[in-house]
């Protein structure tokens, strides 16, 4: 028998046991991932709750990273930053509302659903698409 063989077997040896111990336990094991869901569950409903009772502090923090890390890369990144803090925003709007949030999303970010501009809201101005640079692209701005 080459090591192969040996291999395979051992494999086999393994998840005949790992099976014989689900079969066996397989009572706890729903009970377990039941445990998890509801424990999952009050988790995301905490967080929504969180995110509509802070959304324009969590919301003011997403700027100052944004201006934070637009600071360190000199400007040079400004477009994705914002398009970054302004998805982000999107999101935790979202993410509240969809656990029964009231509260406006916080402030800055794009409506959820809304029509027209399609872009920020009336503070920002509408970023353009910005080329990426890569290898081989003018880099002249890097020192």
């Amino acid at each position: 028998m080459g090591l192969s063989d040996q291999l395979k077997d051992a494999f086999h040896q393994a998840k005949k046991k790992a099976d014989e111990f689900a079969d066996k336990h397989s009572d706890q094991i729903e009970a377990a991932k039941e445990k998890v869901g509801e424990t999952a569950s009050r988790a995301k409903e905490k967080a929504g709750t969180f995110a509509d009772r802070h959304s324009e502090q969590i919301g003011s923090a997403m700027d100052k990273v944004g201006e934070t890390a637009d600071k360190a890369t000199k400007g040079k990144y400004s477009d994705q930053i914002g398009a970054g803090r302004d998805k982000a925003k999107s999101a935790l709007s979202d993410f509240a509302q969809s656990q029964g949030s009231d509260s406006p999303p916080p402030a800055g970010a794009p409506q959820a659903g809304a029509s027209g501009g399609g872009g920020p809201g009336p503070s920002q101005p509408p970023t353009p698409p910005v080329p990426p640079t890569g290898p081989g692209q003018d880099q002249s701005e890097t020192k």
